[in-house]
């Protein structure tokens, strides 16, 4: 998903911006102008701040979105996605929001920034939803749209939700992460890192919210996720982004029972040398050494060979600040004109 504003406080008060409310903060009258009517009786009106390059969402996709909201009366928004801190997510084919929301959405396309004056009868109604949304209350709302799955991709198991991949057999969640996988090791063998990355970070998704396990499928669940986290804190490691491949490692070596511990070990061992954290890329390392299997002697030789390397570079470091320490302790403690 693309978020075009990363920082949360700075996209809120942009959003904010946009409404462009005045003082009073429940009359909405000064906001219709220049907004266009986006139905025949002018109920639901929309003005857009920023244009879409792509085209309008199809009536059978799932979108994710911004959304704040003020209703009519009230000086505070009814409700703010970037405050809750949580990305509103819609498939359209279930059509669970009120009705001139729904319009609105369909009316944008990916990247676009549109306002949107909605009438009581397409929002909630003549009852409201008090004290939130008072009787008659008239919405006006600025929506970002953040991105679109289409008809076909919505069956794609790296775009299904927590509660949607529940319902699938646990067959086929292993069948499409193991493609996923196989894909991202294409990539990397090809040096294409960025798509190497994204393909394990899919199949990560994948396993670590599927929730459907039993006994028996659990170990078969874990190797594979620990595959993934080994792959992916490699491809880190290689795309010179150490702290994401320590966590990338981290969360590998948590997993029990892993056949390539030793690997993850490794891997964080050799992010935490490319941080210069060298004593805990020793302590690491001699894990790593520790958790290799008695034919892993090819292995063994390239562990030993590094722990040396960063000892070296230990002592090396040690060495520089003993000869910083020592010259800054033989200068002289000069002071200037009346300072002490």
């Amino acid at each position: 998903m693309k978020d075009y504003i990363k920082d949360p406080e700075l996209k809120h008060q942009l959003l904010l911006d946009s409404l462009n409310l005045d003082e009073k903060m429940g009359e909405f009258e000064e906001s219709l102008p220049g907004m266009q009517d986006l139905i025949p009786d002018g109920k639901i009106k929309k003005l857009v701040i920023r244009k879409s390059e792509k085209e309008v969402v199809s009536t059978d996709a799932k979108i994710s979105y911004h959304y704040i909201a003020y209703a009519q009366g009230k000086r505070e928004p009814v409700d703010s996605s970037i405050a809750r801190g949580q990305v509103c997510r819609l498939n359209f084919s279930d059509g669970n929001t009120y009705e001139g929301l729904f319009i609105a959405l369909q009316s944008m396309g990916v990247g676009e920034i549109s306002k949107f004056w909605i009438h009581y009868e397409f929002a909630y109604g003549v009852l409201g939803v008090p004290p939130r949304i008072p009787p008659r209350g008239n919405i006006l709302c600025v929506v970002e749209m953040l991105s679109v799955i289409g008809k076909q991709e919505i069956q794609n198991v790296a775009h299904m939700s927590r509660e949607e991949l529940a319902h699938l057999p646990f067959e086929r969640i292993m069948e499409s992460v193991e493609n996923l996988k196989d894909e991202g090791n294409k990539f990397f063998g090809k040096k294409n890192l960025n798509s190497a990355i994204s393909k394990y970070r899919k199949g990560i998704y994948i396993l670590t919210n599927y929730s459907a396990l039993t006994l028996v499928n659990h170990g078969i669940h874990s190797r594979l996720l620990g595959t993934l986290y080994a792959n992916i804190a490699q491809a880190y490691l290689e795309n010179k982004e150490a702290r994401k491949a320590c966590v990338a490692a981290r969360n590998g070596i948590q997993l029990e029972g892993h056949p390539l511990k030793h690997k993850l070990f490794i891997r964080f061992a050799k992010a935490k040398a490319m941080l210069q954290e060298f004593e805990d890329a020793i302590r690491l390392a001699q894990k790593a050494i520790a958790a290799l299997q008695p034919d892993m002697k090819a292995e063994g030789k390239d562990y030993d060979n590094f722990l040396e390397e960063v000892k070296r570079c230990k002592e090396a470091e040690a060495e520089d600040l003993r000869k910083l320490y020592s010259k800054m302790m033989s200068g002289k403690n000069n002071v200037e004109g009346e300072g002490v």
